[in-house]
Order: C-alpha cells, then sequence, then structure tokens
C-alpha cells in the first residue's frame, strides 16, 4: 500500500467487502493510482483522515514498542528533543540572519550556525569557524546561546589566542588570573634624607630594596661649592653703596624676608668701619641713621661713599 505502513486490509469475498476496499484504496492513492496488496485488517488501533486537498493523515495512533512500529510525531519528538540541528551558516558582521538584533521567535533549543564573517555576536567577538548553538527556544540573550570556538590559535602581539605564562619567571597563574607573585621587598622605603639601593631580576622584577642616609661628599657634586656660594650670596646676604651727602635716615630694601639680620656699614675710600643706628622695620627693609649725612657715593667701580653689609643670621 503506498504512502502507509502499519495498516493491512482484507476485503473477502462480499460485494461489500470489495466496496470497501476500493474506497479504501481510493483514500490513499487520490484514486489515481494502483495500491498494493492489501491482506488483512488488524484491530483498530487509529482513524483515517482525508484532507481537502488530497491529503493523508493519521491520528490517535500509539507510540511504537517494536523496531519496525510506525513513529508518532510524540515520539519522533522526543527522541530528537536536545539534538543539534544544523541551520547554516552566520555572518556575524552584518548580523545575519538575524540571531542577536530583533531574533526570530521561530529559534528552536538545540539549532547550530556555524559563522561564516568575523564580528560580534552580541558582546561577544566571534571568528571564522566558531559554532552557535541556542540553548532555548526564542533566545534573546548570549546567555541562551553556547558558542564554540574553533579556531583558536597561539596568541601573538597582534592575534587573540592560547597563551602560555611561565610561572618560573615571577608569575603566578590562578584559577585563569595571571599576577606576579609576592617579593621579599614590599615595604615602605626611602625618605628626604635616604636614599635607595634596588636588586632587579633578569625579568625586571625588583627583588629586593634597602635605603640609607644620605651621605655625599662635595666632590661627588659637580660645581657644589659655586652653587652654594651662589645660593648663600643671593638668599642670605645683600650688600649695596648707600649715600647721597644729604638723605639721612636712609631707607635699605634687602628682601632677605626676615628681620633676623646684621647690618654693617663701611668707608669706601678707606675701609674704615661707619657707626650707625639701625632700624629694622620690616622683613624687607631696614633704617640706617648716622650723626651726618653719608657723603656721595662716586666713580665706577665706587671710590666714594658707604657700602652697606646685611646678612641673615
Amino acid at each position: 500500500m503506498s504512502g502507509y505502513v502499519g495498516y493491512a486490509l482484507r476485503a473477502g469475498k462480499s460485494k461489500t467487502g470489495q466496496k470497501i476496499l476500493s474506497k479504501v484504496k481510493d483514500f490513499f492513492t487520490g484514486g489515481k493510482s494502483k495500491s498494493k496488496t492489501i491482506s488483512s485488517v488488524p484491530p483498530a488501533v487509529g482513524k483515517l483522515k482525508k484532507t481537502q486537498d488530497a491529503k493523508t493523515k493519521i491520528t490517535g495512533v500509539t507510540d511504537p514498542t517494536a523496531a519496525q512500529d510506525a513513529a508518532t510525531k510524540a515520539y519522533v519528538d522526543a527522541a530528537t528533543a536536545g539534538g543539534v540541528i544544523f541551520q547554516g551558516g552566520y555572518n556575524a558582521a552584518t548580523n545575519t540572519p538575524d540571531l542577536d538584533s530583533s531574533p526570530s521567535a521561530a529559534i528552536k533549543k538545540g539549532w547550530m550556525y556555524t559563522v561564516t564573517h568575523a564580528g560580534d555576536f552580541f558582546t561577544e567577538a566571534v571568528e571564522v569557524g566558531d559554532s552557535l548553538i541556542a540553548q532555548s527556544d526564542s533566545p534573546t540573550a548570549l546567555s541562551d546561546w553556547t558558542t564554540i570556538q574553533n579556531n583558536i590559535d597561539v596568541a601573538t602581539a597582534t592575534v587573540r589566542g592560547i597563551a602560555n605564562f611561565p610561572t618560573a619567571g615571577g608569575l603566578v597563574v590562578t584559577a585563569g588570573a595571571v599576577s606576579i607573585a609576592p617579593q621579599t621587598s614590599n615595604g615602605t622605603y626611602g625618605g628626604a634624607a635616604k636614599s635607595l639601593s634596588a636588586t632587579i631580576n633578569t625579568d625586571g622584577i625588583v627583588t629586593g630594596m634597602s635605603d640609607q642616609n644620605i651621605a655625599i661628599t662635595a666632590s661627588q657634586v659637580t660645581d657644589f661649592c659655586t652653587t652654594v656660594q651662589t645660593c648663600v650670596g643671593t638668599n642670605l646676604n645683600f650688600s649695596a653703596n648707600i649715600g647721597d651727602g644729604t638723605t639721612n635716615p636712609i631707607t635699605v630694601t634687602h628682601s632677605l624676608n626676615t628681620k633676623d639680620v646684621i647690618v654693617q656699614l663701611f668707608d669706601i675710600a678707606t675701609g674704615d668701619t661707619v657707626y650707625c643706628d639701625v632700624q629694622r622695620d620690616s622683613t624687607t627693609t631696614v633704617v640706617i641713621s648716622t650723626t651726618s649725612a653719608l657723603p656721595n657715593v662716586t666713580g665706577t667701580p665706587a671710590t666714594t661713599g658707604t657700602r652697606i653689609l646685611i646678612s641673615v643670621v
């Protein structure tokens, strides 16, 4: 009998049986082709139904038990549940077919796609040859899919891949996380008055550290004396020629930012000390008073007049 397995009919010799047999033949063949020999009819186990488009459908059939029994839809669905069904290629560069932007609700659990063009699948980068398998019906998130990476190579400076971390070089790998092994030099070292000494291994890792008080001799510093003299002379001392023959007292600005200063005057021509009264009226000026006005300064360099010297104590 064409298109049907599991039913056999026997018409017998009566006219009624022959008519029934003819009707059954027409049901399965559409009345257009010849049917195979029908020999017997078992007890009723289902119903035959003919649709309007001349197709046949068997309903109410029990699940198979023997190797040669016909399989029902429920039996096939249960037997193939969870299986992988290949659906074709996936272009991750253009999201074709649409699997992550607005995926179709028709996508079923177990459907598999192979990446044909590299790109992003949701937030995950995928490469050509990777496989995507739906873990649920109507998936809408990356967590609803399993990604099988098929083309992982050894990583390079520009290519992502498998990397090996030599733990002998001071690295530690724990649960996939890579870190530098703790060193014995951890701690706080140095300060404003201390210098540092470091021990570094061939991998560039600091394995030892110590500090010591700074002790640098003047000979080890380039132009030390000149620099110190300039610093002291500029920041701790002031000198100038004063006197015009009329002004008395004279205000002198030294800009040393302190009143803790020593003031001395001497005659430029003779080198003798000139005695005066000194008033430290601010941190940047002093006022000089003498019994008579100091003589006028003349000459370049000066040959007459008075020179004032001011030093920070």
